[in-house]
């Protein structure tokens, strides 16, 4: 744990509880963009829905670090997303099963590990804190359970519905709803009052130790201690981003470039990017004092202190999402089992306007393809839409979940396609929104799973 820092006191915005220690004197954290971002989450970032695809069977997490613990059983295949913790002490790591349940393990003083009946099915992200988590269930409400001295744990009732995503810091945690923010829990550093800029627009939070971060129209906006300059957002986050993390006192962005940006403390590197995490990178994670990447090829660049920020071979390739927690760090990885049935290579493309003016209608097209040499599979697919957009349309036998269209599961023989239509009404006039199509096999294994997802950028304007 990192020594407190000698720093005058401000006039805090929110008090603490007289009889527990300052929240500085007591622990450092970070939070995540809701749950491990995946590269395929790329595709539909803002829904805050990454985890609403299913998972192959041997997809599962794999741990480093000093303080990591050891990844159960129930843990090594079918997941979809996790989170690491804050806390190294109290280590503990969260992950969201395919059939939308949540597993945790580690340490479990606060009750952290009592998963509630409410998150042990239509989960589609988790966030760790120190001592405390998150779920956000499908119907957009948000489920809390472990520590809540702070009231972190205490859901108020405006984020109980129509949430689309999550983030949990030590003490603090966010939500997003209908493009605003909402934070409960510590407030010393006004980090729980989210400013008037995030109140519509909003795509993503990200909770730090005592400061917090927003994506909006492709730009980071922070409040919340700026101690270590980790609120002061430099010019190249003030477009063209499209994720975010943050570490106790430092802060983190990734640009559509794939390059990523980092700003606040770095008395042990953990702002200074190395060189592969410059390009190619499509999601990023913050911990206490590293932070990772991974890149489009499925591998992990860790850069920052300690064993956490040295990803293993295993984590060299087939990754396909990350979390970086307090001297641990996590992994979703793909561990392809030879298959049992032939293979087929399912693929989703998606089509449209480029460009969408504030009010007009929009026609997109998602077309699903069986490229063999399987004769039969069934395929589902997903189409998410940002917050930007109104759905005005969708095809037969299609159903919605907040943000994202469900289309009906159908038996595709080799070389067959069909193409869904969703039509969409513009609500933004400015900024870039990014929609993804996502898609998977539900009957035989897929040798390419790099063309199970694609996005569509679309430019908003007046």
């Amino acid at each position: 744990m990192w020594n407190t820092p000698s720093i005058p006191a401000p006039t805090p915005v929110g008090a603490h509880h007289p009889s527990r220690p300052p929240l500085r004197a007591r622990r450092r954290g970070r939070a995540l963009v809701a749950a491990g971002v995946t590269a395929a989450a790329i595709a539909i970032a803002g829904t805050g829905l990454e985890a609403a695809q299913a998972a192959p069977a041997t997809q599962g997490v794999i741990a480093w670090g000093e303080s990591a613990p050891a990844v159960p059983p129930a843990a090594a295949s079918g997941i979809v997303a996790a989170d690491a913790s804050d806390e190294a002490p109290r280590a503990f790591a969260l992950a969201v099963t395919s059939a939308g349940s949540v597993i945790a393990w580690g340490n479990n003083e606060s009750g952290q590990l009592d998963v509630p009946a409410a998150a042990q099915s239509g989960v589609v992200a988790v966030a760790a804190g120190d001592v405390h988590a998150l779920a956000l269930r499908s119907d957009g409400a948000v489920v809390a359970w472990g520590d809540d001295f702070y009231g972190q744990s205490t859901v108020p009732e405006a984020a109980q519905s129509g949430v689309t995503a999550i983030a949990a810091s030590p003490a603090h945690s966010l939500a997003v709803k209908d493009g605003a923010v909402i934070g409960w829990g510590s407030n010393l550093w006004g980090e729980s009052t989210p400013p008037p800029t995030v109140q519509s627009g909003v795509t993503a939070v990200a909770a730090g130790f005592e400061h917090s971060l927003a994506l909006k129209d492709g730009g980071v906006i922070a409040w919340g201690n700026d101690n270590f300059g980790e609120t002061t957002v430099p010019t190249a986050a003030q477009s063209g981003v499209i994720a975010i993390s943050t570490g106790p006192e430092f802060s983190l962005a990734l640009k559509a470039d794939g390059s990523v940006i980092g700003w606040g403390r770095n008395n042990l590197g953990q702002t200074t990017i190395p060189a592969a995490a410059q390009s190619g990178v499509v999601a990023i994670s913050a911990g206490r004092d590293h932070a990772l990447a991974l890149k489009a090829d499925g591998s992990v660049v860790g850069w920052g202190a300690g064993a956490a920020a040295v990803p293993p071979p295993a984590a060299a390739t087939g990754v396909v999402a990350i979390s970086a927690g307090s001297a641990q760090s996590l992994a979703v990885k793909d561990q392809p089992a030879p298959p049992t049935k032939p293979k087929a290579d399912v693929q989703v493309s998606a089509a449209g306007p480029s460009s969408v003016k504030k009010g007009a209608e929009a026609s997109y097209q998602v077309v699903v393809r069986n490229a063999g040499p399987d004769t039969s599979v069934k395929v589902y697919a997903t189409f998410a839409v940002t917050p930007d957009f109104t759905i005005a349309a969708m095809p037969p036998g299609a159903t919605r979940v907040g943000n994202v269209v469900f289309f009906p599961a159908a038996d595709y023989t080799a070389g067959q396609q069909r193409t869904f239509v969703v039509k969409l009404v513009a609500k933004a006039s400015k900024g870039t929104a990014v929609l993804g199509a996502a898609i998977g096999s539900l009957t035989t294994s897929d040798p390419n799973l790099r063309n199970n997802v694609a996005a569509k950028t679309v430019t908003l304007t007046k």
